[in-house]
């Protein structure tokens, strides 16, 4: 499972899951926060 991001505290599942990749879930890439 991916950590979650900085400044996503008050981020919704849905919100969350949004951002969240492949890569990410299999651990090759961190998760980024669109700006």
């Amino acid at each position: 499972i991916p950590e979650r991001p900085a400044g996503t505290d008050g981020w919704s599942e849905e919100q969350l899951a949004n951002i969240i990749t492949r890569d990410a879930m299999i651990g090759t890439k961190l998760v980024e926060v669109p700006a």
